[in-house]
């Protein structure tokens, strides 16, 4: 009985591929730790995204205030001189 190459070949690649496409425990665990390495880094880029987004947000509020107490000033030297300007 002859067997023929090309069944020899697909079946020595077929139990090759079973055999490289099973991770050992090793690997499992290596890419488990890896895998909750790139989580704790997702988490900490999230917190650091809300952080400048909260810091972002008080400086706005921040300029908002500034803004409005130099209006505030600009309307109150504005009557002054309207006035001074009435009483000429």
């Amino acid at each position: 009985m002859k067997t023929n190459p090309i069944a020899v070949l697909v079946g020595a690649s077929a139990i090759a591929f079973c055999f490289t496409a099973c991770d050992s425990k090793q690997e499992q665990a290596r890419e488990e730790k890896l895998e909750a390495k790139a989580d704790a880094i997702d988490a900490e880029a999230d917190q650091l995204r809300k952080d400048s987004e909260k810091a972002a947000e008080m400086k706005d509020a921040n300029t908002d205030a500034i803004r409005q107490d130099i209006e505030k000033q600009a309307d109150q030297i504005e009557d002054t001189a309207d006035d001074i300007r009435e009483k000429k």
